[in-house]
């Protein structure tokens, strides 16, 4: 419905898949890159949803600091490090491995 509006060098870039999406897909990715559930080999929905979720949690005092700022812009020097944020990272994978091995 948009891609006759569209510029010639944006419709070369943007691609619509169908009902048939599965077989489209694989042109322009390679399966082990796409889930199971769009017809590829990789990493399911469900785990994808729920990593972002753990990214987006650790990230809570990030995203404090854009929502109590009035135009979203936030101060780097209040941020964590990223090597900080690694090791922050790691820490709770550990704390969930650990709570999953004693369940």
């Amino acid at each position: 419905m948009l891609r006759p509006f569209l510029p010639d060098k944006i419709k070369q870039r943007v691609h619509m898949h169908g009902f048939n999406y599965h077989d489209s897909l694989t042109d322009f990715f390679p399966p082990a890159l796409l889930p199971p559930e769009y017809g590829g080999e990789g990493g399911g929905l469900e785990g994808a949803c729920q990593e972002w979720t753990n990214r987006l949690l650790r990230s809570e005092r990030l995203l404090e600091q854009i929502a109590a700022h009035r135009t979203g812009d936030v101060a780097i020097g209040n941020q964590i490090t990223g090597e900080e944020q690694e090791e922050h990272q790691e820490e709770e994978v550990k704390e969930e491995e650990e709570q999953e091995d004693e369940h």
